[in-house]
């Protein structure tokens, strides 16, 4: 399910899936269990009496047992269990169930039957209703690979972590994981990252520590969970999944789930035993620009760095009308590239406060009549680390040139409430 829409689905009648869940029968001993659904008569129909690698077939099966990106095994219709194959499930929800066989042991018929690759209570469990909405949203071609996931936490109405939340997110972690169409990124390096970013719990997400954060996991569809007791002393869980990484997915998708709160396997006084409280993340704002005209000659910057082009200018002597100057000069903050304004600024950026990487820099070029000198393959660059403290807005000022043969790359900050030592920069250092 998408964007606004909502499902309440009761625990209760979820969980009885494993054990009421349609069987196809064998027509013949209808006491053989002979799977969860059969080959539809797609194949048949075109006088196929045997399924191929890759074939693309129709599934009888319910749908609300399977999700995009699941296997099956292809069994005999006699009702063994041995398999004769398996095949990806690649039909979103809503769609009629449709599976491509993958691989092939022996020779498959086209009548065969289909059986869970996982055990029977992982496939069908309690949060398979938001499994399929996760697939059907994010996962385009079940084919290509598993989706990578990344469970953040679950948090209650003040976005602290609680006992129940973390019982609730082992849980759904379980499940999630469990599947061979998800690439569960490991807790530790979530924890570890998110702590780092000075973020607690995912109440304190902003799309930029977001952004952060999946720099350093790498791309992954974010989910997160919000459990909380209503009046009734019914537990209430929405799950929600989204990702950055695909715009055509804003908003994510999210299911509501209403159950009994032992149904979690814990009682009341685990959903008030607080595991991790939630604090406000304190932020600043970085504010870069060119300098106009810089003034290179024993400047004073807190940041200096100078590369030598010698080799990259060899030949040229800058006579001629020839002249070497700087451009395309780039700001990244944490690993995001800024983008540059007209007017020389770059776009600002509010910071979660502490320690974050910077690096500056440009590559140099050649102007004139008749110059083909290209680029060098490296930049004139400096990284350095800058303290942010709470509502702190840093202004930081780029100065750039080049002088003989080495390019100079320097970032003054100008507003600070503590000063670092700052350099000073003679250029009569370099010939």
């Amino acid at each position: 399910m998408r964007g606004s829409g909502l499902a309440s689905i009761f625990f209760i009648a979820i969980t009885l899936f494993p054990a009421s869940a349609p069987r196809a029968q064998d027509a013949d001993n209808p006491t053989l269990r002979a799977g969860v659904g059969r080959v539809g008569d797609n194949l048949s129909k075109h006088g196929k009496s045997l399924i191929a690698l890759d074939d693309d077939i129709s599934l009888e099966i319910d749908p609300a047992i399977i999700a995009k990106g699941d296997r099956l095994k292809l069994i005999p219709k006699t009702g063994d269990t041995t398999a004769l194959g398996w095949l990806v499930v690649t039909s979103g929800d809503g769609e009629p169930p449709r599976g491509k066989v993958r691989g092939a042991s022996r020779e498959i018929p086209a009548d065969s039957n289909l059986e869970f690759v996982i055990d029977d209570n992982e496939q069908v469990n309690a949060f398979l209703p938001f499994i399929k909405s996760l697939t059907s949203a994010f996962y385009d071609d079940p084919l290509k690979g598993p989706l990578r996931v990344a469970v953040i936490d679950v948090v209650n109405p003040y976005g602290e972590r609680t006992q129940a939340g973390d019982t609730v997110l082992e849980t759904i972690s379980r499940h999630i994981c469990g599947r061979p169409q998800f690439e569960c990124v490991k807790r530790e390096k979530i924890v570890e990252e998110m702590w780092r970013l000075r973020v607690p719990t995912s109440r304190g997400l902003s799309v930029h520590s977001e952004k952060a954060l999946m720099r350093t996991i790498g791309d992954a569809v974010m989910v997160t969970g919000h459990l909380r007791l209503s009046e009734t002393g019914e537990a209430e869980l929405v799950l929600l999944a989204r990702s950055q990484g695909r715009a055509k997915r804003d908003g994510g998708v999210w299911r509501k789930f209403v159950a009994p709160q032992e149904m979690f396997g814990t009682g009341k006084a685990a959903f008030e035993r607080v595991t991790v409280k939630y604090a406000d993340v304190p932020t600043g704002l970085l504010k870069f620009r060119l300098a106009n005209s810089p003034q290179l000659d024993g400047m004073q910057a807190d940041h200096i760095g100078s590369s030598d082009l010698g080799g990259w200018m060899s030949g040229h002597d800058g006579d001629g009308g020839i002249t070497m100057e700087p451009s395309r000069h780039f700001v990244f903050v944490d690993g995001e590239s800024l983008a540059m304004n007209p007017d020389g600024n770059f776009r600002e950026l509010p910071v979660a406060a502490g320690e974050r990487r910077v690096r500056i820099g440009y590559y140099p070029q050649a102007t004139g009549v008749g110059v083909a000198l290209p680029r060098p393959a490296r930049p004139v660059e400096k990284s350095f680390e800058i303290h942010v403290n709470p509502g702190e807005t840093v202004e930081i000022t780029i100065l750039s040139g080049i002088i003989g043969t080495h390019g100079i790359i320097a970032a003054d900050l100008l507003t600070r409430s503590i000063v670092n030592t700052r350099e000073v920069f003679y250029l009569h250092a370099f010939p």
